[in-house]
């Protein structure tokens, strides 16, 4: 739970918080423990809001993700307040698909929350290594990434700095994980971008620093505006995220952070057909939907988008088990024939064998056995003896009125 901390009374304006003094180590002291609790394994790099390190809870006896807040990101109480609270509502969503939050507290003026350790690789680093998704991958990582957002939108909880980067891939049945609830959609100040104007080189889709109310490349026209948003925010970078993974650009690339601002408010949103061959079309229409530039324009809940993700999962599941019923029929109809042959040819040769085998008792009387061995090839046609074997079968059918057909051999 998080510490009790002493606050000073308001006084006209808003209170600045102090910053953290952090070490070599960080926030752990000498024997790697921050609050007595928490013992350093490692650490696992910094954002654009704090460091990030793989921690061993001595409490729960289990490996968390610790995360802490830079200092300079809550700048007065009002905003380490709405921290604290939005942290605190973050930790009441139970979903597979998004990160459990475990505890939030202070140390020493260190901000920080507990989250769980998930293994596997963010969709960020499958995307910069080449490996992007095609319609079908798509689906099968936005499906159980958009459930989990929904059930956070339901709990009251907006993201606000969606992106790649934030999305971790694993290897069990939950396949991708929504992180960092809690932090991303909680800080909101305006911070000057100065630098990153000057940057050279056009907005890539794999910054992952937060300018502070989301990530330039992932940010939706109302963040731009400076406005908070509401869950149709989460949807646009949806759509972001969506054409990155499909083609591995930004939809909206610019060399400042003023042309990249323009083009997210009126630029109108790209095909990601145009780059990505065999998107399947209502997939290419719901990030067009998603990069809608009022928010009423867009799907208006994650009901709507997962509704299109899974359609085209329906679809192929129709079309295999109506393939696999077709084959099934096919199969029975063999096997009924087959069954059905067998026992007809059964029938027939019971019939017919007692009718044959006084045939051959008749003929025997009138056709020597080595009559019979000299008839064998159709050359054997042109003998006497094949000629008198017609004339007897003959006179027997004409004598025998069970006999209704002779066949014999003729020359051809």
């Amino acid at each position: 739970g998080r510490k009790a901390t002493q606050r000073a009374p308001a006084s006209g304006g808003p209170t600045p918080v102090a910053a953290a003094v952090v070490g070599r180590n960080g926030p752990f002291d000498s024997d790697g423990l921050l609050d007595g609790r928490y013992r350093l394994v490692k650490s696992l790099g910094e954002g654009g809001m704090g460091a990030v390190y793989l921690v061993n809870d001595l409490l729960l006896r289990k490996h968390t993700a610790l995360k802490t807040l830079i200092a300079h990101w809550v700048d007065t109480e009002e905003e380490l307040e709405r921290f604290w609270r939005e942290a605190a509502i973050a930790h009441t969503v139970h979903h597979p698909n998004v990160a459990r939050t475990y505890d939030i507290g202070e140390q020493d003026g260190v901000h920080y929350l507990t989250m769980e350790a998930l293994q596997g690789e963010t969709l960020m680093d499958r995307l910069r290594s080449g490996k992007l998704l095609n319609s079908k991958d798509l689906r099968e990582v936005f499906v159980p990434l958009c459930r989990g957002l929904r059930a956070a939108h339901r709990a009251g909880i907006v993201h606000r700095d969606l992106k790649p980067a934030n999305v971790m891939l694993v290897p069990d049945g939950r396949k991708a994980v929504v992180m960092d609830f809690g932090i991303a959609g909680t800080i909101d100040d305006v911070q000057s971008w100065t630098a990153q104007e000057q940057a050279a080189g056009d907005v890539s889709p794999w910054d992952v620093t937060s300018a502070g109310r989301g990530t330039p490349a992932y940010m939706a026209p109302e963040q731009w505006d400076e406005r908070r948003g509401d869950h149709r925010t989460d949807i646009y970078a949806l759509g972001v995220i969506m054409y990155v993974s499909l083609t591995g650009k930004a939809p909206f690339g610019a060399r400042t952070m003023e042309e990249l601002t323009d083009k997210h408010r009126t630029a109108p949103p790209p095909d990601v057909s145009a780059l990505a061959k065999g998107v399947d079309k209502d997939v290419a229409g719901l990030i067009k939907r998603c990069l809608a530039k009022s928010p009423d324009d867009r799907p208006a809940h994650m009901d709507e988008v997962l509704a299109v993700l899974t359609a085209g999962r329906r679809r192929r599941r129709y079309f295999s088990t109506l393939a696999l019923t077709a084959l099934a029929v096919v199969v029975c109809a063999v096997a009924a024939y087959t069954a059905i042959f067998s026992v007809t040819r059964r029938a027939l040769i019971h019939e017919v064998r007692p009718a044959t085998s006084r045939l051959a008792r008749l003929v025997a009387r009138d056709v020597s056995a080595s009559e019979l061995d000299g008839i064998i090839t159709a050359a054997d046609m042109v003998k006497p003896e094949f000629k008198r074997l017609v004339t007897v079968l003959r006179r027997f059918r004409a004598e025998d009125n069970q006999i209704k057909s002779i066949y014999t051999m003729r020359r051809t």
